[in-house]
């Protein structure tokens, strides 16, 4: 905010790199970098001064925390981000199920259902940048060793239980000498033993 110290009458404009035509300063036209902004007061009188400053514009750290990851109920998976800038200290946010919320990439392990974590860096200038990456938790599949198909109402059906990873399944039962007993494609279909 510059402005003409001895009382004289006129109009001042400034210029140099990322200086926008009221006047402002963008430091992201500007692009980093050390920039000379100069400050030209043309007075009524028909003198001119000017004076220059420069302004520093630190580099934004990139930050992209990556594609959707899928994790396997009970598994662990490695988030794998790309990230550039110098001198950067990360921060996941929320830490829960995360190895270390302080490295770039940790290990996520223990969760039970979707999540989404925050990548912050921050460069050691202090000039921030975060993306999002959302954990999507596959649930076990969880075959069964045994049924008792006697009308009890407990265990009549051989069925494989899963939720939301299976978008095709083949189910198939054999004899002990080889022969298809039973077949289905309908994750909703069990084989209830005959």
């Amino acid at each position: 905010a510059a402005s003409e110290i001895y009382g004289y009458a006129g109009t001042g404009i400034y210029s140099g790199a990322g200086i926008s035509a009221t006047g402002l300063f963008d430091p992201k036209a500007a692009k980093p970098g050390i920039h000379t902004i100069t400050y030209r007061f043309n007075a009524d009188n028909g003198c001119t001064t000017e004076k220059t400053k420069t302004i520093l514009v630190n580099p934004t750290p990139l930050v992209d925390a990556g594609p959707d990851r899928y994790l396997l109920e009970g598994g662990s998976i490695i988030l794998l981000p790309v990230v550039s800038g110098k001198q950067l200290a990360y921060l996941w946010s929320p830490p829960a199920f995360l190895s270390d919320s302080k490295i770039l990439k940790p290990t996520v392990s223990g969760a039970h259902d979707d999540f989404t974590v925050t990548l912050t860096a921050t460069s050691a200038d202090g000039c921030v940048a975060s993306d999002d990456v959302k954990v999507k938790v596959l649930k076990a599949v969880k075959v069964p060793n045994a049924f008792s198909p006697n009308g009890d109402g407990i265990n009549d059906v051989f069925k494989i239980r899963a939720t939301g990873i299976l978008k095709n399944m083949h189910l198939e039962i054999y004899d002990r000498w080889g022969h298809k007993v039973f077949s289905s494609d309908n994750i909703n279909d069990g084989w209830d033993g005959i």
